[in-house]
């Protein structure tokens, strides 16, 4: 399942899951996954475990920094799952790939509003070329998601023809080629600057996982 037609489409995905997040994690956790969330730092991880953790939106939002890496033990429901967000600076890749060969899920952040400019490329190609072996090798990743952030801060971002543009740009295809391909990798474009689009986010990632299982 690929979903790659922006916002807008991730926006009317998620509106059939009317009685929101808690409803979804219910059926989902009937048993203990690990979700690895990768990314440079600065593009939304530590913020998206906080609303995991039920975290108001004020402490969500506050500026943190995961130096290596933060295993999260989450319960919601009486069952439990196991988050790793592992810190955004290349020092940490080798730690990086250790996670890619254990997890179930794999998601993998980025600023969507910098995606174009030189420093985000080359970040982001570097950190394909460090988890694409992996990724492809093993036996336990169900699926991995694609994950734009900060489409608040985005020039255009009500614009379906932007997020299509991001589609069609080389560097998307480089990270949907070396995420797994078409068949593995599912897209997300959105914000993390509310709850409500935490939820428009999280919903999505929860009934696909929950499509796998």
């Amino acid at each position: 399942m690929l979903l790659t037609t922006g916002y807008t489409m991730i926006r009317a995905f998620v509106s059939g899951f009317a009685d929101g997040v808690t409803k979804a994690y219910k059926t989902f956790f009937s048993n203990k996954k690990k979700l690895t969330i990768l990314g440079e730092s600065g593009v939304g991880k530590t913020t998206f475990i906080k609303y995991l953790k039920g975290k108001t939106e004020k402490e969500a939002l506050e500026t943190t920094q995961t130096i290596n890496s933060e295993k999260e033990s989450i319960k919601i429901d009486k069952v439990s799952f196991d988050i790793v967000d592992m810190g955004g600076s290349k020092t940490n890749y080798k730690s990086w790939v250790k996670q890619v060969k254990d997890t179930d899920y794999l998601l993998y952040f980025f600023n969507i509003s910098s995606i174009f400019k030189k420093d985000t490329d080359y970040r982001i190609k570097d950190d394909m070329k460090q988890i694409n072996e992996y990724i492809y090798n093993s036996k336990n990743i169900k699926k991995v998601f694609i994950i734009g952030t900060h489409c608040d801060k985005a020039k255009d971002c009500d614009n379906d023809q932007f997020y299509q543009k991001i589609i069609d740009s080389k560097i998307y295809k480089i990270m949907l080629a070396n995420l797994g391909g078409s068949d593995m990798v599912c897209t997300i474009f959105g914000s993390l600057n509310s709850t409500k689009n935490f939820n428009k986010i999280s919903d999505t990632v929860i009934k696909v996982i929950n499509d796998e299982e």
